[in-house]
């Protein structure tokens, strides 16, 4: 095992942040909170959820589950969730926050995330994807710096550790630091071998911005959503070179992609529904990939997105054609 690679994250603000965490996203219900529950009893100390993906009530059943039975007491988990796109304007920022609170049976998150620029319209009916009667989502433009500044105001006065951005474009990102007081601790976006982010990566690092990946085996579930490049639905945990190298290590394609990402000081939040494939994905701390295959898989990188954000395509706040996002 490869102690460094065990080393948190090392965030601005003097906090830390596992390196490899649990992503919640699609998932729901008993299954949700169960794989949540497991995750914790395997040693996973990060999970990563949000509002939008309305499960934060059964993310929280597990966590109130594993307290009670002393599996972890909350001062050893790591957990972030973020502001859905309905609640940007700055007065509802806390609302938001108390609701998320309350369905995760917490005090306070580690870390609260604007879950995308993208702003829709509250209808206050707890609606977070209100849409208009043609069936496309009803968008709303908030002032973003306005949104930072209520977000700024939970650090203050002690809801959450740790505030950042996710799915912002490098120009938003300028945006928000132009006139933050408190800095983003964090960025989480897509990020994988085929989809590395360098420009944006190395921007953030500039700052001492820790990133997180998400989708960081390709998102294997969703080759439909593809479009870059166009028609080319290829799936990232079948690539032949990633395959050629896990034999090397005689680990899975899983292992190898996540791993790459760790060595890189990268936080990874890979997903599954799959228990058995919870397990394997924990022992990506018990092996390092060499230097020369760090090197090899840097050349992988396809510029290939797995989510594109269709529906909010024509939002006036979405990245123009090229900007990293």
């Amino acid at each position: 095992m490869t102690s460094s690679m065990l080393k948190p994250l090392m965030l601005k603000n003097g906090h830390t942040m596992p390196r490899l965490g649990v992503g919640t996203y699609l998932l729901s219900g008993g299954l949700c909170q169960e794989i949540v529950q497991r995750a914790v009893q395997l040693g996973y100390r990060h999970i990563d959820t949000a509002q939008a993906y309305e499960n934060e009530q059964n993310v929280g059943a597990a966590l109130h589950h594993v307290e009670k039975h002393n599996i972890c007491q909350r001062k050893h988990l790591f957990v972030t969730t973020k502001l859905a796109s309905v609640y940007l304007h700055p007065s509802a920022v806390k609302l938001s926050l108390e609701e998320s609170l309350e369905k995760l049976k917490l005090r306070y998150v580690d870390m609260f995330l604007i879950h995308s620029p993208w702003g829709l319209k509250n209808h206050r009916n707890g609606n977070l994807r209100p849409c208009l009667p043609d069936g496309s989502l009803d968008f709303e433009v908030y002032d973003l710096n306005e949104t930072w500044r209520a977000m700024e105001k939970l650090v203050t006065d002690g809801h959450v550790e740790s505030i950042g951005l996710s799915n912002f474009s490098l120009k938003q990102t300028e945006q928000i630091l132009a006139t933050a007081k408190i800095l983003p601790q964090n960025v989480q976006l897509e990020c994988h071998a085929y989809y590395q982010q360098k420009v944006l990566r190395d921007f953030l690092s500039k700052y001492g911005i820790v990133v997180t990946a998400y989708s960081p085996l390709g998102s294997p579930t969703r080759p439909a959503r593809h479009i870059v490049p166009e028609n080319e639905f290829e799936i990232l945990l079948e690539d032949n070179n990633v395959k050629e190298i896990s034999k090397k290590y005689n680990v899975s394609s899983a292992l190898v992609l996540v791993r790459f990402l760790l060595q890189q000081n990268l936080c990874a939040i890979p997903k599954t529904a799959s228990f058995d494939r919870l397990k394997e994905n924990i022992k990506v701390l018990d092996f390092e990939l060499d230097s020369s295959d760090i090197q090899k898989m840097k050349s992988f990188d396809k510029n290939v997105r797995y989510f594109v954000f269709k529906p909010f395509l024509k939002h006036p706040c979405f990245p123009k054609a090229g900007e990293p996002f």
